[in-house]
């Protein structure tokens, strides 16, 4: 592949993702590095926000958190990679990354890692495409500040359904572990407004009374209006 061609967005996420990256992670070929696959029980402590880590996971299954000064900041799930955004040696975490389920995980040596990476020729661009997507994630919670609080909730709500819950018949039903607590500290919004939000919404049919969290996707986003829905 041309280096003018990686200068495209989609053929950077296509060949760079983190499967591509677990694969050559794996890959014995030319360069081996040790790896493990790992079982995280739920609310074991990943990454420690402001301290040196020595590892770095890319996620098999369930759900983690990345917080900020006790604010959520991002979920990861199925896929998605933990300490490549501080992956020099010395480096600290940025975040405190806390196992909200049961994960499994392939762990790895970020220093081993990272020679891997700078042994391949096109390495760069896996360091470059975490980058990309965080800011990606960044700006898209950024936009929907600009919103009013029952818009930026429903676009959350239908957001992390589409990415970790399940769909039947138009109803989206988030996983439990997304309570009305912890998505009022990812939306940066007090416990009692968000309460209070979620009783309208279920009086308008948006929301189903009870735990877990399910919302009538349609009615949704009529409710959003469909020029404003990250969905």
């Amino acid at each position: 592949m041309s280096y003018v061609a990686l200068f495209d967005k989609d053929i950077i996420s296509e060949q760079f993702g983190s499967e591509k990256l677990l694969d050559l992670l794996l890959d014995e070929g030319n360069y081996r590095i040790e790896s493990s696959e790992v079982r995280i029980t739920k609310k074991s402590i990943i990454l420690r926000e402001n301290e040196v880590h020595d590892y770095m996971y890319i996620l098999k299954s369930g759900i983690c958190g990345a917080w900020k000064d006790k604010h959520i900041t991002i979920f990861l799930g199925g896929h998605d990679i933990i300490g490549m955004n501080n992956i020099l040696a010395n480096e600290q975490s940025t975040l405190t990354v806390t196992a909200l389920t049961d994960v499994n995980a392939w762990k790895f040596s970020k220093e081993e890692v990272l020679k891997k990476l700078m042994n391949t020729q096109e390495g760069i661009f896996y360091l470059y495409n975490d980058v990309r997507l965080a800011n990606k994630d960044l700006l898209n919670k950024n936009v929907l500040e600009m919103e009013d609080t029952e818009i930026r909730l429903l676009c959350s709500l239908l957001q992390l359904g589409k990415l970790y819950g399940s769909e039947n018949r138009n109803i989206v039903k988030l996983p439990k572990i997304f309570t009305k607590k912890i998505i009022s500290n990812y939306l940066n919004i007090t416990e009692t407004t968000m309460y209070i939000i979620c009783k309208q919404l279920v009086d308008a049919g948006v929301l189903i009374s009870g735990q877990p969290i399910c919302i009538n996707k349609n009615v949704a986003m009529d409710r959003i209006g469909m020029e404003r829905l990250l969905y």
